[in-house]
């Protein structure tokens, strides 16, 4: 064809000339009346001016393939195709170019095409868009317009400082060519769509003597949005720095599916997208926004592969050096959104992750650098990382192996490395390993040596530092020999590798250490207690004898945990265990009516308690603090002979318990805390109620039932119940031993027995980390064996004012059947230890202020072996009504 065969037609806006105006302005409205059927014309067509229409009663068709120019040298031009309008020049030689003509020496040409509306639509050959030096063209396709080339679509980049814009938006809106070579920009927005049958070739370039570089740039955005192509070529400028790219966000989405290669020999490609096609150029594929942007939601991409650069073959044929294939990550989808990426990755390249979860479903086997800023990309199946790339993680970055096997080339780890939600994930770096000050979270179900754990393989050499959290699940823990191996170094292993967090099972911490001897370059957990790094001491030599080696026993980190678990349940079952004068003081008053000796009809006690109790192992203390407060009456009473009295009555209480253990070799601390009810009953049987002489029988029962809390130093808190009976009998017998009858004061002894049994159990209890715990030592029997003396009496300053004191003493000697304890999974029980047989001695006062009231308090100390201490003070009131 000629540079320009025919003559030219000017469409003008307003002017004598115009012969399209169909919706023209008002000062062509007479024109536009003359036109009232199709207008089929026969030239080539330049618009120029603005307010140029084609609706449905004047469309305009070019049945010669005629040319369509919008904007001409110097001058600019638009056409609106609307309300079902129709430009038919779809004869193969048919073109509409937008933005000036290519085959005149045209400058400054300025053309829009704004095709909307339902029915709507342009049909031509060829469409051409700021395809001259320093042209600006743009194509609006709207609202249900549709625009179609039958042979190809050039779209700027032909001369100096041209632009070009394609902008297809809303739900129906189509633009569809066999063929695209694109240099500038392409949108496709809120449901519009591109068909491209065979190739999209974004960055196209001819030099046209420039040197400058012409980026092309494609963003599809929005649900329903879409890009179809046959397959796509990025990165396809002739000259350096060349960088075209292809956005897909907000659930837009991008179809490749090559079906012909046009007869162009592309190398090494066998892909749907290839990025960085020629030399110096760079392609981006960018899901959500580029880097640098902010992130947005994600959009999808369906082909089978990406190939990131074509390094060894270009479409001429040439080697190439320099061309850079690019994919971004860089959206907002979350965990739960369940992004991913299915196409397969080849080629050499980079792989960026800078925001949003991204999972990888594809076999990848590119090479190059693969770089996490942030966000988390996340593997969908075994050795979707490549295994021929190298990767690098940044702080607030996540790499999720997701439970499945990866290799990797190399690693430099600033981020985190998640090995997934079960044990027995194995990552293997064929190279080196650096880290940066980053977190391995890995998971074992840690039983012993043979453990089944993640695990971290590294071909090559070690380096810097590494922070190393484990999370047992169901592990029942055990004691460890060797240890079990966690990270295995076949090169030079100078990385250190440190413990982040508690790392637990059953009854035991575990610690991560450098192995020993051959296998000083890999780490293990175990379970041994591991001495700190201290400088030995200088042997002494002052004998010219040696120090002979003393052999340590191998001791094993017990969790302080346990010890929580067995003061809590020890409470349970002691909170509210008392004796008659705990309960009642001194049990018999003077009736303020009758002058008669009668039983307290209301009664309140209250008692605080220190305990200090070690473990079976000696390894784990523990102190408590405790608050009693109980009230009981009466609520009948009766004598047989007039001598001896039976009384029953009820009594409530509330306790609780607070304590803190604590691990002499590992450091770690654990609190617990108990806190309940209790409600029963009581029967006192008094022999000689007259003298206050002779033998007593107490008995009582009552039900309890606990809230129980352990926090364990960086464990989640664990909480559970606890319920049960317990029970006492108590007897004595009370023998007066002297009087004094000037100062009104007698003297008693009273030795006594008491059986308490504690049938307070903990429920068994699974923790956070899979450890379950069952409670021990319910069923308890205490044997208690006591001797009481005390003086009844007065101060003469206090005769006539009903006033009676009561100081004693009483010693006792206590006995357990058994200890109080909590068994952890792996057959490990920490018991308390050292309160089996106690000795016991109480101080207090029992006094009656005056006819209706009586206190009574005392102080309590039992002691026991390893240290066993437990000091209480009791407070109490009754009131005679």
């Amino acid at each position: 064809m000629d540079a320009f065969p025919r003559g030219l037609n000017q469409l003008k806006a307003g002017n004598q000339k115009m012969i399209m105006t169909i919706k023209p302005s008002a000062m062509a409205l007479a024109i536009a009346l003359s036109f009232t059927s199709n207008v089929a014309l026969a030239d080539d067509y330049l618009v120029e001016g603005a307010d140029v229409q084609v609706d449905a009663g004047h469309p305009l068709a070019m049945p010669q393939g005629d040319t369509l120019i919008i904007g001409g040298d110097n001058t600019s031009g638009s056409l609106t195709v609307s309300e079902g309008g129709l430009i038919d020049n779809s004869s193969s030689d048919g073109i509409v170019s937008i933005g000036g003509w290519i085959f005149k020496d045209w400058t400054n040409s300025r053309g829009e095409l704004h095709v909307t509306g339902q029915g709507s639509s342009l049909k031509t050959g060829t469409l051409m868009i700021g395809y001259t030096e320093n042209s600006q063209g743009k194509l609006l396709i709207s609202d249900g317009g549709q625009v179609s080339a039958s042979t190809y679509g050039y779209i700027g980049g032909a001369g100096l400082g041209s632009r070009a814009e394609i902008i297809v938006s809303d739900t129906g809106s189509q633009l569809s060519v066999p063929l695209m070579l694109l240099s500038d920009r392409l949108t496709v927005q809120d449901g519009g769509s591109v068909n491209i049958k065979d190739m999209l070739s974004i960055g196209q370039f001819y030099a046209n003597g420039s040197n400058d570089p012409i980026s092309g740039r494609v963003v599809v955005t929005g649900s329903g949005s879409s890009l179809n192509a046959g397959f796509i070529l990025m990165g396809v400028g002739e000259i350096d720095g060349d960088i075209s790219t292809l956005t897909v966000a907000d659930g837009g989405s991008v179809f490749a599916k090559r079906v012909s290669n046009l007869g162009l020999d592309l190398g090494h490609f066998n892909g749907d997208i290839l990025l960085g096609l020629n030399d110096g150029s760079r392609g981006v594929l960018a899901i959500g926004a580029i880097a640098g942007d902010t992130a947005q939601k994600a959009g999808y991409v369906i082909a089978d592969e990406i190939q990131l650069s074509n390094r060894q073959l270009n479409i001429s044929g040439n080697t190439l050096e320099n061309s850079e294939g690019q994919i971004v990550f860089n959206h907002t989808a979350t965990e739960e959104e369940r992004y991913t990426f299915t196409p397969r990755i080849v080629g050499d390249g980079t792989v960026d992750v800078y925001s949003g979860v991204t999972t990888l479903s594809a076999a990848n086997s590119y090479t190059g650098m693969t770089s996490l800023y942030g966000g988390t990309l996340k593997a969908g199946g075994e050795n979707t990382f490549s295994p021929a790339a190298d990767y690098a993680t940044y702080a607030d970055s996540h790499l999720d192996l997701n439970g499945f096997n990866q290799t990797l080339s190399s690693l430099t780890h600033a981020g985190t490395l998640i090995f997934g939600e079960q044990p027995g994930t194995h990552l293997t770096i064929s190279g080196n390993y650096v880290g940066n000050g980053g977190l391995l979270l890995m998971n074992g179900a840690i039983n012993g040596d043979d453990s089944l754990t993640d695990k971290l393989t590294v071909i090559g050499d070690t380096s810097g530092n590494t922070r190393v959290r484990v999370t047992n699940l169901g592990g029942k823990g055990a004691q460890t020999i060797q240890g079990v191996e966690l990270i295995s170094v076949q090169g030079k292993s100078d990385g250190v590798f440190t413990q982040e967090g508690r790392i637990v099972a059953g009854a035991y911490d575990y610690t991560l250490v450098r192995g020993s001897g051959n296998n000083s370059a890999n780490w293990y957990l175990t379970s041994e207690y591991v001495e700190p790094n201290i400088p030995p001491k200088e042997p002494d030599v002052s004998n010219n004898q040696p120090d002979a080696p003393s052999e340590k026993p191998i001791l094993h980190n017990e969790r302080p945990e346990a010890a929580s678990y067995s003061a809590n349940l020890a409470a349970a079952n002691t909170l509210f265990n008392t004796s008659l004068h705990d309960r009642l003081g001194e049990t018999q008053y003077i009736d303020a009516l009758t002058g008669e000796t009668r039983v307290t009809s209301m009664w309140l006690r209250q008692v605080g308690g220190h305990n200090r109790v070690r473990s079976n192992s000696r390894q784990l203390r523990t102190q408590s603090h405790r608050y009693v407060v109980q009230l009981g009456g009466d609520i009948a009473q009766w004598s047989s002979d007039g001598l001896n009295r039976l009384h029953l009555g009820l009594m409530a209480g509330y306790g609780n318990s607070q304590g803190d253990s604590y691990s002499k070799l590992s450091g770690y601390r654990s609190k617990n805390e108990v806190y309940g009810y209790s409600a029963g009953g009581y029967a006192t049987w008094y022999a000689n109620q007259q003298e206050k002489t002779g033998t007593y029988i107490d008995i009582w029962a009552q039900y309890s039932w606990f809230k129980n809390q352990v926090n364990g130093d960086a464990l989640p808190s664990e909480k559970y119940n606890a319920s049960g009976v317990t029970t006492s009998i108590e007897s004595g017998y009370t023998f007066k031993v002297g009087e004094d009858r000037n100062a009104g004061k007698r003297y008693f002894i009273q030795p006594k027995a008491q059986i308490v049994w504690m049938n307070v159990e903990a429920d068994r209890h699974t923790e956070a980390n899979g450890t379950q715990m069952i409670g021990q030592g319910d069923g308890n029997v205490m044997t208690k064996l006591g001797f009481r003396a005390y003086m009844q009496g007065h101060n003469s300053i206090d005769d006539g004012k009903d006033r009676e004191f009561e100081p004693f003493i009483e010693t006792s000697w206590i006995h357990n059947s058994k200890q109080f304890g909590a068994r952890m999974d792996g057959g490990a029980t920490i018991e308390q230890q050292g309160d089996k047989n106690l000795a016991e001695v109480k101080l207090g006062i029992d006094g009656q202020l005056n006819k209706n009231m009586s206190l009574w308090t005392n102080v309590a100390q039992q002691v026991g072996q390893y240290g066993y201490s437990d000091t209480s003070l009791t407070l109490g009131l009754k009131y005679a009504f």
